[in-house]
Order: structure tokens, then C-alpha cells, then sequence
């Protein structure tokens, strides 16, 4: 049974047909609206988390009126919210009913034809080939199939047999989160002969599951298929009482200290905006008789209540009910020592304000504070940019990519004591250096002999530093125009220039990983460059791992590959990046997959090669089931989509875009014939080496992108085999426990493994490079100790907020040892496996 985010959906296969089939046009308008759609479920689910952090009451929930399944939040300020769940179609046929989202529900109708719904069984249509085509369920109906999986939307279905001339169906999610139909004749359901991708998106972030209200507490919960939730008030809830998290600050002079606190109950509602006028917290100086004329609060003269806000965890979920408040001093007294409190003016229920107030907590001006820390390039070889650390009470933390070493730096600061030191020794701002490779005290000492230490603490990542400017600091907003003209400097970690241009071309990338809020980039150089001990080449990825807990799939996935004979396989190096002046985290400078000397290494073809032996190569291609570029062909026999990499759009000619099709449908005739094993002529085609190795990377690895098939590299150099590789994208649902074969039914290895002389070769090439494999352990403990100072700067710059490994709650330690497992299990199971092939 699939885990994690792949999952079956039950087929409820019915005999004979409950609704009729609408026409194929109607099912290509009602695709053509998905786009919209999803624009407008984004713009909604925005504005949400907007109501939600702003704590806004509902007045009303209500369906469209139109009855298109969605629903109309109307909150107290007159202000709505539209939350579609699932597919916007015409009225009273495509809406969803609230609940579910969008579930497929197939049946067979009574033509024997596969029909399916989107919309909760209102409306049926035939599913289609690529061809066209209807597809055929049954001839004569057969017997009752065995069990299907239970899916995580329903409850076991049955699967039915196929008949004389049928084909089966089922359904999965890929990895970009579509819902995809597999088909595959009953008789051998490991082989998959074609794959539909449909246009239905079920991101669970843009899709309401549930709609829920207590009618006691009149608490309103919205509920996301992702699970998360949004719970609002539909009447005012009064807050009872304040509890704080602190017991004093201390102040100096212009400086701000900030505490936290909590209201219960933590769905109370009140204004915390200081500039508003209905705002209903204030600072009160406790046990003074002096009170302003009406008004149960004493303000304190010397510092102020400057600014409320919400409180969020690590996984950038807001904690229900808990504050931050900030105290800031005016300047005006250095001998101040107060207890005060804070005051919340509330609604009695019966039109009357009255307070309630908080404990005391001691609130004291010190002249024993360091109120900056900052490390400035002017007084350090290895500080690139000025870099201000944080004071938070009596810590002192820098994180900065600017800062290349810890080893021997120069502080500046500024204190209100008289003197500081750092043991027996006083310090002088912009003068005396210390060794910050591990965390230094600070002691300041005041004119009346108070003390106060310091811990002052600089993590240092000890990567490489990228940093990229675009010209006048312009967003990197597409992912296919070029933003040319930008600069790019890459600092090594001992503070030398790797690399630097003026003349560097940027632009966004990925499919999914675009629409995550950690943006990914491809770079392009103006000339070929060796970037940080890699090979020369114009083309580079900084892929931003945004989703992956360790940030190491992506790496360790192409160290496995490394370590076979596949041609080629991309390398990288952990880099932080710094864009337009703003620290964006870890990411991981990657070769890009092109053809050159360096890279794919095969003839790179030109617009002359157009007959004879220059016609067959070289070829590098995707296999991809988004099927977005402008060349490309579904072969005959598996429709597999195939997509050109290179020649690319500016160079492919009709005759080599023939050729090479032609090349892969006589590839499958061969392998697909009735009498394949007797000549095995179809490895006349193929290297199958390289499909040997490149399965045993997507076995070890989980890798389950073959199923789509989703980013399947092949190539094909002059007068060569195909080949397979090179492998890409392991950040995604890799390294997960999964007890089956992550890619042995799919793309041509569901023929492969019917070869007995493709079986031995897998398990001499494993028998090979089992020992190699057996490293990997030891190189994800080296690569995790690289990168821990950046990964947990990075996870605090980009909590994950969609679950996707299974390790996102996780610690990195956790993580990292998770992986290990998962890895030391797989490799365990597929050494059982394939000496059992």
C-alpha cells in the first residue's frame, strides 16, 4: 500500500451507468476554468490567514448561491472570503458538496466505458486517451477481482476483472499533486500502458476539507485538506485573564526589551493595535495612588507600551492566544525600578468596560546594559558586510553569511557602563578582538559597581557565500524571461572570490518548487566559468530544498549516482545565498543537465545534421508527464512523454525530431513484441548497464518519480544506444520507509525484469556496487555535520509548512538519523530482493 502523500483512491465501479456521460466539449470547458480557479483559491486562502492573524469574528457561513460548492465567509467587519472546494463549473453541476474536496469517483457505463466524476457523482464523463479516445472498461464483464487498496479518502473498493478486450484503471497523485489515471490490463497490472494526468490540482493548501461550529462556544473551524486549520469566533469571546512568561526586563536608555504573555481563553478577542483607537491593552504602573481623571491605568512616564503582536512557532504557525509585548524607553530617567502590569479593557456583557490586569513584572533601567553588537568589514578580513547581532536579555546571537570566520574577529558595541571586559581583560569597541568559535562572555560594569554578563554566541555556516544583485533590485518573477545584467560574486569560506560577474542572467524554475515560498533559480553566466572546484560551464541551478527537513535528498541522492556507471551525474556544493541584499538561507549550487564536455558528454548537435550518421545523435531528453515544452512526442507503444532537452527549440529540425521518435517506437516494438526474449533484439537499442544502475539509485534512493513518469533523463549519443540518466529531483518524498519496489513496474523496466539476462545484470551490478552503497551512511553524518549552523538558520528563515517526507516536526538530528535508518533498512531489503530476482 502506498504511504505518505501517494495514496489510492477507491474505484466504485458500477455495472451499468447511474448518470449519463456528458459530452468531450463539455469536459474541456469545464478544464479550461481550472486555471482561473486555482488563481482565485490562492487569492482566498491569503486573505484567511489574513482574517485569521487579525483575529476577526464571523458573522456568517453560507454556500454560493450559485451552487457551486464553495462557501461565503462574511466576518463582523462587512468583509467576505469566497472558499471554492474544487472544481468551479457551471451552475449547479460542478460545485462539491462542502465536505471532501475533489475525490474522483470512476464507474463503467452502460457501453463499457470508463466514465469519471469530479464532483461527487453529479456529473460523469468518459475518460479519454491521448488519442482521443474513449477508453473501453470490459468486454464481457468478468469475474470480481481481488481487493484494491485502501485509500486515505475512503474505504476499500473492489477492483473488477477486465473482459476479452478491457482495460483497467487506477488512481494516484503524483508528485505535483494531479491526479493521475494509470492504465493497465488486468491480467498483468505490473505493467502500466499509458498514464493520464488530469488537470485537477488537489494542493491541499488551496482546498477546504470541513466546515465545523460548536454551538456552545460558537467557535467556527475551517479545516484544510492539508490539515491545517483556522478556528474564528462567531460572537465575541471575552478575555478572563492575562498570564505572563516573564518576571522583569531591563531597559536602557532608547532600548526596547519585549516578553511574552497569554490570554485565556486564547480565543478571546481584543484590539492590540496601538494606534487604534479601540485598542484595549495598556501598561499600568502598579501600586501608585496617582491616576489620570476616570481611568483605572497609571502609565508609567519613562518607557512605553510600543508595540503587540502575535506569536508564532518554528513551523510558522501562529500560537492561539499567545503575545509578544514591547517596552521602550523615552529617554528620560536613568533611575527608574517599577512594577507594572498589563491592563486589558473588556466588555462585561452588559455594555460596560471593565479591566483586568496581569501579575506584576519588574520593569528597571540598568546601567550595566550593551545595548548594539555588530561586527563591521571595515575592521574584519572576514566579514564581508556589516552584520548586527541580536540581544535578547542577557544573549548576544550573530547569524550572518557575511561573517566567513569566528576565529579572530572585532566587535563594535555600545554600552551605557563604564567599563567592559571579557575575563580580566577590558574590552574597547572596534579594538580588541576575540576568538568567537565558541561563545564569549561579556561582563559591563556600571558607575555604582553593578555587573552584567553577556553570552555572545556567532554562528558561522563555514559555507560559501553566493551573493547575486539584480539590476536596481528588481523581483525575479518569471521562470522563463531571463533578468539580465545582474551580479554575482561567490565568496569561499576562507573569504577569497570564487567567482564574480557583472553579466549574469537569472531567472525562476521548477514546476511545483516554484509556487513554494523558498524560490528556486537557474543562472546563466555570460562566458563558461569553474564555479567552487567544478567544471567549467555557463548553466547552474540554486535549488532550494525548500521541503526537505535535512536538506541533504537532493545531495545524497546524486552521491549514490556518483558512485556507478552512469555517464554523468550533477554535482553540487551547499552555499548560503544572499539576493538583493537579503539573507535567503541554505541552497545547493548544481550543475544543470545540458550536454557539453563537462556535463552530458555527447555530440551536441546543430541544424546541419540532418541525414546520415549525423542524424543519430546526440539526443538528451525528458521524460515528463507535465509535457510543457515545445518538442515533443508520446511514443507508441507505453505513450510515454517524451519532451527535447537538446537540440533544443532554436535548433531541432523535423528530421531529427523524426529520427529520434522513430528510434524510441522501434525501441518498443522490439521490446514490446509477442516474441521479444527469443532474439532480444531491443537491447540493440538500449545500454542496459545504465538502466541496471539507474534503477539501483531510484531503488535505494525511494525515488517514486518513475511513476508519473516525471523527470526520467535519457540520451542518446551519435550512432549509440540510449542510455539511461541522469537522475534528478530527489527533495521530493524520497527516503521514506516504503516496503516495495519504488520503480520497477514503470517506464521500461516492466518489461526489463521480464528478461532473465536484465536480472543477472542487476545483481552483478549490485553485487558491485553494494559495497560503495554501503558508505552512504557515513556520508550523510559528514554532510549533515557541513551544513547544521545553516540548516537551522535556514529552517528558521523557512519554516515548512506542508507536509511531504514525513520528518518536517522533526528535529535536524532527528531528521538526519531518520534518513540514515530509512536508508540502512532499504539497502538491507533490496539486497534480499534482488539476490531473489
Amino acid at each position: 500500500m502506498l504511504k505518505q502523500q501517494y495514496f489510492h483512491i477507491p474505484l466504485l465501479l458500477l455495472g451499468c451507468l447511474l448518470l449519463a456521460c456528458t459530452s468531450l466539449d463539455e469536459v474541456n470547458e469545464r478544464l479550461d476554468k481550472l486555471e482561473e480557479q486555482v488563481t482565485e483559491l490562492r487569492f482566498a486562502v491569503d486573505a484567511l490567514q489574513e482574517a485569521y492573524k487579525d483575529g476577526k469574528i464571523i458573522k456568517s457561513v453560507s454556500p454560493f448561491n450559485e451552487g457551486t460548492g464553495g462557501w461565503v465567509i462574511t466576518f463582523s467587519d462587512g468583509s467576505t472570503i469566497q472558499l471554492q472546494n474544487g472544481a468551479k463549473g457551471e451552475t449547479g453541476h460542478d460545485g462539491m458538496n462542502g465536505i471532501d474536496g475533489i475525490t474522483p469517483y470512476l464507474l463503467i457505463d452502460q457501453d463499457g466505458y470508463w466514465c469519471v466524476s469530479y464532483d461527487n457523482g453529479k456529473i460523469f464523463t468518459r475518460l479519454v486517451d491521448h488519442e482521443g479516445k474513449f477508453i473501453k472498461a470490459q468486454g464481457d464483464k468478468g469475474d470480481k477481482g481481488d481487493k484494491g487498496d485502501k485509500g486515505e479518502q475512503g474505504e476499500q473498493g473492489e477492483k473488477g476483472d477486465k473482459g476479452d478486450d478491457g482495460t483497467s484503471v487506477n488512481v494516484d497523485i503524483n508528485t505535483d499533486g494531479f491526479y493521475v489515471f494509470y492504465l493497465y490490463e488486468a491480467s498483468h497490472p505490473e505493467v502500466v500502458i499509458d498514464s493520464l494526468v488530469t488537470p485537477y490540482n488537489v494542493n491541499p493548501s488551496y482546498l477546504i476539507s470541513s466546515i465545523t461550529e460548536d454551538e456552545q462556544t460558537h467557535v467556527i473551524t475551517l479545516i484544510m485538506q492539508s490539515g491545517e486549520s483556522y478556528t474564528f469566533n462567531k460572537v465575541p469571546v471575552t478575555a478572563t485573564g492575562i498570564a505572563l512568561l516573564t518576571n522583569g526586563i531591563r531597559l536602557a536608555s532608547g532600548t526596547t526589551a519585549s516578553f511574552e504573555f497569554r490570554v485565556n481563553p486564547s480565543n478571546a478577542v481584543f484590539d492590540y493595535d496601538l494606534l487604534s483607537e479601540k485598542c484595549a491593552i495598556q501598561l499600568d504602573l502598579v501600586g501608585t495612588t496617582t491616576r489620570s481623571a476616570g481611568s483605572y491605568v497609571t502609565k508609567p512616564k519613562y518607557y512605553e507600551l510600543s508595540r503587540v503582536e502575535l506569536v508564532y512557532n518554528e513551523q510558522g504557525a501562529m500560537k492561539r492566544g499567545q503575545y509578544r509585548a514591547y517596552i521602550t524607553d523615552q529617554g528620560l530617567s536613568t533611575t527608574y525600578d517599577d512594577l507594572v502590569a498589563l491592563v486589558l479593557s473588556v466588555d462585561n456583557g452588559m455594555g460596560d468596560s471593565i479591566q483586568i490586569s496581569s501579575s506584576a513584572i519588574q520593569v528597571s533601567y540598568s546601567g550595566s546594559m550593551i545595548t548594539s553588537f555588530a561586527f563591521l568589514a571595515a575592521d574584519n578580513e572576514h566579514v564581508l558586510a556589516d552584520a548586527s547581532a541580536e540581544i535578547d536579555g542577557n544573549s548576544i546571537t550573530m547569524s550572518s553569511p557575511s561573517i566567513l570566520s569566528a576565529k579572530s574577529l572585532i566587535p563594535t558595541f555600545q554600552t551605557n557602563g563604564i567599563k567592559v571586559i571579557v575575563g580580566n581583560e577590558e574590552q574597547v569597541s572596534g579594538v580588541s578582538a576575540q576568538d568567537f568559535t565558541s561563545p564569549v562572555k561579556y561582563t559591563v560594569i556600571s558607575a555604582e559597581g553593578e555587573k552584567s554578563v553577556y553570552t555572545v554566541t556567532v554562528n558561522v555556516t563555514g559555507l560559501p557565500v553566493v551573493y547575486i544583485n539584480t539590476p536596481e533590485g528588481s523581483s525575479i518573477t518569471s521562470k522563463t524571461e531571463w533578468l539580465t545584467k545582474s551580479h554575482m560574486t561567490i565568496y569561499t569560506p576562507d573569504g577569497n572570490i570564487d567567482y564574480t560577474t557583472d553579466a549574469l542572467s537569472i531567472h525562476g524554475r521548477g514546476n511545483t518548487t516554484w509556487g513554494y515560498p523558498k524560490k528556486p533559480y537557474t543562472l546563466k553566466l555570460d562566458s563558461k566559468a569553474e564555479i567552487l572546484g567544478m567544471p567549467k560551464h555557463k548553466r547552474w541551478v540554486l535549488l532550494a530544498n525548500w521541503m526537505d527537513r535535512t536538506l541533504l535528498r537532493n545531495d545524497v541522492g546524486l552521491a549514490i549516482a556518483q558512485l556507478t556507471s552512469l555517464v554523468w551525474t550533477p554535482h553540487g556544493k551547499f552555499v548560503e545565498l544572499v539576493l538583493n541584499g537579503q539573507h535567503q538561507g541554505n541552497y545547493y549550487l548544481c550543475e544543470q543537465i545540458r550536454i557539453g564536455k563537462h556535463r552530458v558528454n555527447i555530440t551536441e548537435m546543430d541544424a546541419d545534421d540532418v541525414a546520415g550518421d549525423s542524424l543519430t545523435g546526440g539526443y538528451l531528453v525528458e521524460i515528463d508527464a507535465n509535457y510543457d515544452e515545445t518538442n515533443k512526442f508520446k511514443s507508441a507503444t507505453r505513450k510515454l512523454p517524451y519532451m527535447f532537452k537538446s537540440p533544443d527549440k532554436n535548433i531541432l529540425q523535423p528530421e531529427q525530431a523524426a529520427y529520434f521518435e522513430s528510434f524510441i517506437n522501434q525501441l518498443e516494438s522490439k521490446l514490446y513484441a509477442i516474441n521479444w526474449l527469443s532474439n532480444r533484439t531491443y537491447a540493440d537499442y538500449m545500454d542496459l548497464q545504465s538502466y541496471a544502475d539507474y534503477w539501483l539509485v531510484y531503488e535505494l534512493a525511494i525515488h517514486r518519480d518513475l511513476w508519473a513518469p516525471k523527470s526520467a533523463y535519457m540520451h542518446k549519443d551519435r550512432l549509440g544506444k540510449l542510455k539511461a540518466g541522469p537522475v534528478w529531483d530527489f527533495d521530493y518524498l524520497t527516503f521514506v520507509d516504503y516496503d516495495n519496489f519504488a520503480a520497477k513496474s514503470h517506464i521500461y523496466y516492466n518489461r526489463l525484469f521480464l528478461d532473465p539476462q536484465f536480472k543477472l545484470l542487476v545483481k552483478e551490478r549490485w553485487s558491485v556496487l553494494k559495497p560503495s552503497f554501503q558508505e552512504i551512511p557515513d556520508y550523510i553524518r559528514k554532510k549533515a555535520e557541513e551544513i547544521r549552523i545553516s540548516n537551522a538558520i535556514n529552517i528558521a528563515l523557512w519554516p515548512i509548512t506542508i507536509p511531504v517526507n514525513g520528518d518536517e516536526q522533526l528535529t535536524f538530528d532527528e531528521a538526519v538519523d531518520r534518513m540514515i535508518s530509512v536508508y540502512e533498512s532499504r539497502l538491507q531489503w533490496l539486497d534480499n530482493e534482488i539476490n531473489n530476482l
